[in-house]
């Protein structure tokens, strides 16, 4: 299960025991536009607030309340005039991260996508926003990733072990960002797949890219102290598999030289 998943099920299980709220509704959870309202928001207390007869506000604090009981989140706070922002914990972005291939609603996602591009026309509009300088891009960043990698793992330094480590470094802002972009992957997919949105996978992709290269221009990995450089490691090759789904969906190689 994805984290926007279990974000969207924590909610019904609060709505479930706040408020005895049985109905099958559907909870968005959406990306703010602003940094400061969280890493994730939502408007369910302004969805249900007529059928629970309850001011939003009054609903968002009850939600609030048993949520900041899970050791999920860091907090999670409401704004008027109900919107409730969730702030992650650095070390559910991480735990998060090692099932990202794995997860079922990106598999099924991709399964979506994949048919939506067997469209002509959505097929097309897709490649012309993925102009050709565009593709080099993504493939230099690609290949980059994979070349790091490679250079640490010849010395000694296995990802699948790094994956078992606890955390506890404190993470950059952009190194958080970093894992957030990854983790939003599957989101993503959703809105293309529902929006049939041509330009917004690309717009996703070549803004994980750009994060990889600011990360890349004030990093140096080599003066990295080696339990630092491990968690760093996961989290770009992350960004590297995401880079080369998005590539083979649209039929374009992932290069691993370039």
């Amino acid at each position: 299960m994805n984290l926007i998943s279990v974000i969207e099920n924590k909610i019904k299980e609060a709505m479930k025991i706040k408020f005895d709220f049985q109905e099958d509704i559907e909870v968005i959870i959406e990306k703010p536009k602003k940094e400061e309202f969280g890493d994730y928001t939502s408007n369910i207390s302004l969805k249900v607030s007529k059928i629970l007869k309850m001011k939003p506000m009054e609903i968002a604090d009850q939600i609030l309340d048993y949520m900041n009981e899970d050791d999920l989140f860091e907090c999670v706070d409401v704004k008027e005039p109900g919107f409730i922002n969730i702030y992650m914990k650095k070390e559910t972005l991480y735990r998060f991260l090692f099932h990202i291939e794995k997860e079922e609603e990106i598999k099924e996602g991709r399964k979506k996508y994949r048919n939506l591009l067997e469209q002509q026309d959505f097929f097309k509009r897709t490649k012309e926003n993925f102009e050709k300088h565009t593709i080099e891009y993504v493939q230099y960043v690609h290949s980059r990733i994979y070349s790091i990698i490679n250079i640490f793992e010849q010395e000694g330094i296995s990802l699948s072990k790094i994956e078992e480590m606890n955390i506890d470094i404190e993470f950059s802002p952009l190194e958080q960002k970093m894992m957030k972009i990854v983790l939003n992957y599957s989101y993503i997919l959703n809105h293309v797949v529902t929006k049939k949105d041509s330009e917004k996978m690309i717009e996703y992709i070549v803004e994980l890219c750009a994060l990889f290269y600011s990360f890349q221009e004030k990093t140096i990995f080599r003066e990295m102290e080696e339990k630092r450089l491990s968690y760093v490691l996961v989290i770009v090759e992350k960004m590297r598999k995401i880079i080369e789904f998005v590539l083979a969906d649209l039929n374009i190689e992932a290069p691993y030289n370039m």
